[in-house]
């Protein structure tokens, strides 16, 4: 007994009670979660934000809420304000008002004057449509000619012509004609001042040093005040001149924010008129002796100081903030720099001289937004708080039942084996339908029924919000709903949460004994579309082969055998012909794919690969044996030539290595003597000659040892990721004395990010050494060696071009042989390997290596996979 009770002690965690009773505890988690959510999102912005953790405690009027909602009013207050200064003359919409295109653009404001010579009315700019940017010539292009005192003179294309053909303009210094630039402009019209084809008049003076296209052009729906055209107006004002690309943009941009700024101005509401709001505001221009206010009682300009006293002496919230004045009138706790900074930009119809006021009657006589933000805090404020702890310790809870029951859910049979039900050995993605399904259903009908509960309790939620401000609806955010929505929604809840705890732990378990994928009706699919694809080539004639075959004899049998008792036999016989001749074409098309597939491992290189014989039958498994026994031979004899090939390398090796031990000798030797202070300077030039063809030979061995390693494979590649813009620098700048003291000079056109490859960092150093040291010693004197990097989307190219100082009288492959060289009469260093061991290398990491002439253009490419 005792014995039972430590049993049951130590496997209690196995317990199916205490795993029934755990996913009825997560079924309540659940329920208290998602109304701890509901509660939170049927909260206003202040509370779902939580604006500020000293709110907690605070009364409406000190939180932060109410003056993020104070502070929203202002400014909707002053936008509406600078709209009417935009748009209105004398309290009136004004359609013929001028817009200066850059005053408006920089400062936001409509004067109503044409300050910097490019102006519009609203009007025109409401209306204006069709922009756009379009490179190719048209009548409307713009010609801009730049004068000597680097000025400039737009055209539009037509009138640039025009300029030629009554002979004001002539070309000078090009062979091009009049004529040629009149009748196909589009072929020698330059797009850059680069080409520098002056211009002159009758008299042969110059009248501009370049012209060119402009890149693009404005399609003007209107003339500017003042003005017949753009182009005109940047003529004429030195202040614009040479600035058409800004003329443009901002015309653009003048153009989007007038539109924008119109329709905000034509659909404003009256949400902070008289009488439909607890907010008070004055905004006295000084200059203009003008008071903008929602309150009749404060309209006079001449009253306006008592009026500020008078709001200030009302019972509420105010501030007061005067241009004028470097502080802040307000009765709040706010930072007042901050927000007399804010009001400042907010007005921009006249910065110089203004003072606004605003102010909330704390009373709340009338339901307004402020009043209902008010009733929400002071409901869901003090519930807060409570609600956040419940939802946090809720959640840790479901976590953690959630994470026991994944590893204590499926148990293990005596093999060790995951017990899986009846429906996990469901297919994967029925069993997942059937869960859809068995959820989907029922709610379907319940809500046909009793309507949706959780729109309904999520309905209560009357305020939306806009930029983290509530709009001006009415309304408050914690309607009461009917019991039975919460009811019913829990219900829901409970039932979906059933629902998915079902197929979590059948997915838990599926993955546990591995059958996830293989237990799915993809997987079945792909596996036998392998296959099929696989056998494509085959079977697909087969495939065909058969069709035609089975339409043909059910066609037959369709026109004899129906209607007689023979049909039935009939059809029995062709159902057992037709599964026979299927079987024996698809087996023979397999069998046929098979040596198919050990040809082409032949072909490639494989000898190794054999075609597995023992489910061949006949003339197949036949040809099969045949293959098998050419791919052995051709293995010997391959074993033969690499044998041979080993032995040469070898050769080579210890050859260069008995060479190499000898010339170091002389090499020390030598250096020995030239230490000597001899004073015969014959001796001196031997012993220099003698340093240079020791070291020249040294070279060649180790060249002639390289190219035998490569040749081989007998190298190990060490690969990691470099980056090659770093190795080029760093290459180019431990050569770049010996091309100064050539006199070359490199060129350079490389990314200015990293461009990582994946290659042996050693052997791409030995690869760049070889390519530019043959730069170094075959290209011209006096010329320039260009150095090139770009990136495409998979891959990484870089190239190195040069004019050569010998006739290139032979082909490129010719070049990456062994022991050619540029110089035929192989008067310079070298040991013509360099190119040959840096094609070798490069193909070895996964790159290629290619070589163009043209001439004495010498260029070297080499290309290598772009690590994303």
């Amino acid at each position: 007994m005792e014995e039972n009770n430590r049993i049951c002690i130590k496997n209690w965690n196995k317990s199916k009670l205490l795993k029934w009773l755990l996913i009825l505890f997560i079924n309540v988690l659940v329920l208290a979660i998602s109304f701890d959510i509901l509660f939170l999102y049927k909260c206003p912005q202040f509370v779902n934000s939580i604006t500020s953790k000293t709110d907690f405690g605070r009364s409406y009027e000190e939180s932060t809420a109410f003056q993020d909602l104070f502070h929203y009013a202002i400014r909707n207050v002053m936008e509406n304000i600078q709209s009417k200064y935009n748009f209105e003359t004398e309290g009136k919409y004004n359609p013929n008002k001028l817009v200066d295109v850059m005053e408006y653009v920089q400062e936001g404001n409509i004067s109503g004057e044409n300050k910097n010579g490019l102006a519009y009315t609203v009007d025109q700019m409401d209306s204006w449509g069709d922009l756009y940017s379009d490179p190719d010539l048209r009548e409307d292009t713009v010609i801009v000619c730049q004068r000597p005192d680097n000025t400039y003179y737009y055209y539009y294309l037509n009138e640039f012509k025009e300029q030629f053909r009554s002979g004001k303009f002539h070309l000078n210094n090009t062979n091009l004609t009049v004529d040629a630039l009149l009748g196909d402009v589009e072929s020698y019209l330059p797009t850059t001042s680069d080409y520098k084809i002056s211009i002159t008049d009758e008299n042969g003076n110059m009248i501009y040093d370049s012209f060119w296209r402009f890149p693009y052009t404005f399609t003007e729906k209107y003339k500017p005040d003042g003005a017949e055209n753009i182009l005109s107006v940047v003529n004429h004002i030195p202040a614009l001149n040479g600035k058409l690309t800004e003329v443009y943009d901002a015309l653009k941009q003048a153009i989007t924010q007038v539109e924008t700024e119109l329709e905000k101005y034509r659909t404003s509401d009256d949400v902070w008129e008289e009488g439909n709001t607890n907010f008070t505001y004055l905004l006295i221009d000084k200059n203009k002796k003008y008071v903008y206010t929602n309150n009749s009682a404060y309209k006079s300009f001449n009253e306006v100081t008592s009026n500020l006293k008078k709001l200030k002496a009302k019972q509420g919230k105010y501030l007061i903030v005067d241009e004028k004045l470097s502080d802040l009138d307000t009765n709040m706790k706010i930072y007042k720099q901050d927000w007399r900074n804010a009001i400042q930009s907010y007005y921009k119809g006249n910065k110089s001289n203004y003072v606004f006021a605003a102010a909330i009657d704390t009373t709340y006589p009338i339901q307004d937004i402020f009043y209902n933000y008010k009733q929400d805090y002071n409901y869901f404020v003090p519930r807060l708080k409570s609600v956040i702890v419940s939802l946090v310790i809720n959640l840790i809870l479901l976590l953690l039942c959630m994470v026991w029951l994944t590893t204590k859910i499926g148990q293990k049979n005596e093999d060790g084996k995951i017990i899986l039900s009846t429906f996990d050995r469901w297919k994967t993605e029925l069993g997942a339908l059937s869960i859809l399904f068995a959820w989907a259903i029922p709610y379907g009908i319940f809500t046909l029924i009793f309507g949706n509960p959780i729109a309904n309790a999520i309905g209560g939620r009357q305020l939306e919000y806009v930029q983290g401000i509530t709009t001006m609806t009415m309304g408050s955010a914690h309607t009461y709903n009917q019991p039975s929505d919460y009811i019913l929604t829990a219900f829901l809840i409970f039932f979906t949460t059933s629902c998915f705890l079902v197929g979590y732990f059948s997915l838990v378990k599926r993955i546990k004994a591995n059958v996830l994928w293989k237990n799915s009706v993809l997987c079945h699919l792909c596996e036998n579309l392998k296959i099929f694809w696989r056998e494509r080539s085959k079977v697909s004639k087969a495939t065909i082969l058969l069709t035609v075959f089975l339409l043909f004899h059910w066609v037959i049998w369709f026109f004899v055998s129906v209607g007689n008792f023979l049909s039935i036999l009939v059809l029995f016989g062709m159902i057992l012909l037709d599964i026979v001749s299927a079987y024996l074409v698809i087996r023979d098309a397999i069998a046929k794919k098979q040596i198919g597939i050990g040809i082409e491992e032949l072909v490639q290189g494989n000898m190794e690969y054999q075609i597995p014989t023992d489910k061949l039958k006949g003339e197949n498994k036949e040809l099969a044996e045949k293959v098998n026994d050419v791919a052995q031979g051709l293995h010997k004899a391959v074993d033969h030539a690499m044998k041979s090939e080993r032995l040469k390398t070898d050769l080579i090796t210890n050859v260069s290595h008995d060479i190499k031990t000898p010339l170091t000798s002389i090499i020390n030797y030598v250096d020995l003597l030239k230490r000597e202070d001899f004073e015969d300077p014959k001796i001196q030039g031997y012993l220099e000659i003698l340093s240079e063809k020791s070291l020249r030979l040294k070279t060649l061995t180790e060249d002639v040892v390289e190219a035998s390693k490569v040749s081989s494979g007998n190298i190990t590649l060490e690969y990691m990721d470099v980056n090659f813009v770093e190795m080029i620098n760093q290459t180019e700048g431990e050569l770049s004395e010996k091309f100064e003291n050539s006199n070359l000079k490199i060129i350079q056109k490389l990314p200015e990010e990293p461009v990582i490859i994946h290659v042996d960092g050693r052997r791409m150093w030995r690869i760049l050494e070889n390519i530019y040291t043959n730069a170094l010693k075959y290209a011209m004197p006096g010329t320039r060696v260009y150095s090139e990097l770009y990136v495409q989307e998979e891959k990484v190219i870089f190239s190195l071009k040069n004019i050569s100082k010998q006739p290139l009288n032979f082909t490129a492959d010719e070049l990456t042989e062994r022991f050619i060289r540029g110089d035929i009469s192989r008067g310079s260093e070298g040991s013509g390997l360099g190119l040959s061991i840096a094609k070798s290398l490069t193909k070895m990491q996964g790159g290629t290596f290619n070589l163009y002439l043209d001439g004495d253009l010498f260029k070297v490419t080499i290309e290598f996979p772009k690590v994303k």
